[in-house]
């Protein structure tokens, strides 16, 4: 009887499994831009919230004032901030007149954190294009900014940007960089798909009109987060949003260098993931839930040696199947080093589910920082 539940699951689990990687997620392997013969150019409201951003402020902001597109203004939030925040924001106001600041006093401040800071930072923009990213984060070139507003046309509103992490030589960063094309692999494709369910704070855009029409982030503003994911997942329709892969537009950031703060930021990441739309939990239910089967009952086949000729071939398919398209997601995303990685880690996401899937559980919102 054990034998027969562990080998039927492993089947199931596995042709799920076939079904994603080689129809879901091939739709992002092999994605190809509409070509167009002038790119459009929106004036664009960047908006930027910070809270104790000193030394980032100072490193990346200029990176983002200095973009080679002139249609845009650079509206950075100084929420509370007690370092020296505000006089980073000053003396460069001083070169860049782009910049505009927008300041938070500690007795304004409340528990909405981000939420109220992206707040200001909309009602003062001017322009109806709004680009977001975080104080921690800088683009890979020039062309970030022209390259993500270049796609507003038409009925799209929304440009889902890819924001990575940067690269160390460390094994938890290995793990950071797996995860983060994971989530890219599957929010990019299902977006393909006409099932947009986030994007990413640090490299998002939408239109003005949509965040007022929406009224902002009311309907979920008792969850401190969700800014970024449940409100595009409110508003996102098969014919409104797109997706950038040129890699002149990415976004990176720091990624965090020990297990505890990398815990305590998906734990906030995962608090929301309830708080979706009922097709858009199910879908991504079914494939982590076949994704830990598949992963589990491949283990247990090997420990109670418990094989099958359909088994294999599954197993040789997935893999042959799963590789070849992350392998293309991953060059696509400049992580090509990631690619001999692959089937460690993907045997190694048994152990990740089992460690955050209470996080989501929980459904517990934790603060912006």
């Amino acid at each position: 009887m054990f034998t027969e539940i562990v080998l039927y699951t492993f089947i199931v689990a596995a042709v799920i499994q076939l079904i994603f990687w080689g129809v879901i997620f091939a739709r992002l392997a092999f994605y190809k831009k509409a070509e167009q013969q002038v790119d459009p150019e929106h004036w664009v409201s960047v908006i930027i919230c910070a809270k104790n951003e000193e030394e980032n402020l100072k490193n990346f902001l200029p990176k983002i004032l200095e973009q080679d597109y002139e249609k845009y203004e650079v509206i950075v939030v100084d929420d509370a901030s007690t370092d020296g925040t505000s006089k980073v924001l000053k003396e460069l106001s001083k070169i860049h007149d782009k910049l505009k600041i927008v300041t938070i006093h500690p007795k304004e401040s409340t528990s909405r954190g981000k939420k109220q800071a992206l707040e200001e930072g909309i009602r003062s923009s001017q322009y109806d294009v709004l680009l977001l990213t975080d104080a921690d984060c800088y683009p890979t070139s020039r062309k970030w900014l022209q390259n993500m507003q270049s796609l507003v046309k038409g009925e799209v509103e929304i440009v889902l940007g890819y924001g990575p992490y940067e690269k160390k030589n460390n094994f938890l960063n290995k793990i950071i960089q797996y995860e983060t094309t994971h989530v890219a692999l599957q929010y990019m494709s299902l977006s393909l798909w006409g099932m947009t369910y986030m994007g990413v704070g640090r490299n998002l855009l939408y239109k003005k009109g949509l965040y007022f029409k929406n009224q902002g982030f009311a309907k979920h503003k008792h969850i401190a987060s969700g800014d970024d994911d449940l409100f595009i997942n409110e508003v996102a329709t098969r014919k409104n949003t797109a997706i950038c892969l040129d890699k002149s537009s990415f976004m990176y950031s720091k990624p965090k260098t020990n297990y505890k703060n990398y815990n305590v930021q998906k734990n906030r990441h995962y608090s929301t993931a309830t708080s979706y739309k009922p097709i858009t939990i199910l879908v991504l239910f079914l494939y982590s839930l076949s994704h830990f089967a598949f992963i589990l009952n491949l283990l247990l086949g090997v420990i109670f040696n418990i094989y099958s000729p359909t088994g294999i071939i599954l197993f040789i398919a997935r893999s042959i199947v799963m590789f070849t398209t992350y392998g293309i997601v991953l060059n696509r995303l400049s992580n090509a080093r990631l690619i001999k990685w692959i089937p460690l880690l993907d045997l190694l996401y048994v152990v990740y589910y089992l460690f955050f899937t209470p996080a989501v559980m929980r459904n517990k919102s934790r603060q912006w920082k």
